[in-house]
């Protein structure tokens, strides 16, 4: 990580960690902190990756959601949890400004399909056993600032192997740090540890063993270099 974090800053990348949590959803609608539950699944843990306002330090508490500018980045290093019946990472727009409204709403959309249990390279390998093993994962919105962190990521010695995409495509998605852009979560879903398993999830949810970035370019990207990443092909429902 800390060659990871080197590589960056070599390529003029302002690398800030984020924090990565269990979101007590329940609780936080019951005290009013959400306008509601979402269709949260209570037995379901739901984790995200909380990341620092850019010029901003941390509030006491970390930011559920975050707004991003389109030549951010963040990459999440760690390893896949226990055996379970289904793990995924991915974006969503979480909540976004309605102009002919002049109010901000929870839309809580996916801008893709997940990286699943199924679908996710990590150490294990294609077909193999995806529990307990190494990943990386880079969420970007710009195809520029993409290949620079998967440069950066193969500098590090991160095999490509290992290394997924999160494509938050600036055709879904109103990126940027007004108050008229869209807020953003990086949400992980874990679902029913396998027997025997129940402490070693217990302890994951404690303890996420990985790191959060926020990966911010200075002197920022110039707009007329820009090269948005496409809307991700969804996979054919049923298909797995």
């Amino acid at each position: 990580l800390a060659e990871l974090v080197l590589a960056l800053q070599s390529d003029h990348f302002e690398v800030r960690p984020g924090r990565l949590y269990n979101v007590p959803v329940l609780q936080m609608a019951c005290l009013g902190e959400l306008a509601s539950c979402n269709g949260n699944n209570e037995t379901n843990p739901y984790m995200v990756t909380s990341l620092p306002p850019v010029g901003y330090p941390w509030d006491q508490d970390p930011p559920l959601a975050f707004m991003l500018r389109r030549d951010e980045a963040v990459v999440l290093v760690g390893r896949t949890p226990p055996p379970m019946a289904y793990f995924s990472w991915r974006s969503f727009v979480f909540s976004r400004y309605l102009p002919h409204e002049g109010v901000r709403r929870n839309i809580f959309n996916s801008l893709g399909d997940p990286n699943n249990m199924l679908t996710m390279k990590t150490q294990g390998g294609p077909g193999g056993d995806p529990f307990d093993r190494a990943y990386v994962l880079v969420a970007a919105a710009d195809q520029g600032v993409l290949d620079r962190v998967l440069a950066a990521v193969g500098v590090a010695g991160y095999p490509g192997s290992i290394v997924n995409v999160d494509s938050m495509s600036p055709n879904l998605a109103r990126l940027g740090l007004e108050a008229s852009n869209d807020a953003f979560i990086l949400l992980q879903r874990l679902t029913a540890p396998q027997p025997g398993f129940e402490g070693a999830v217990r302890d994951y949810i404690a303890d996420p063993p990985g790191a959060g970035l926020r990966l911010t370019p200075n002197p920022a990207v110039d707009p007329a270099h820009y090269r948005p990443l496409p809307v991700e092909k969804l996979r054919p429902r049923g298909t797995g």
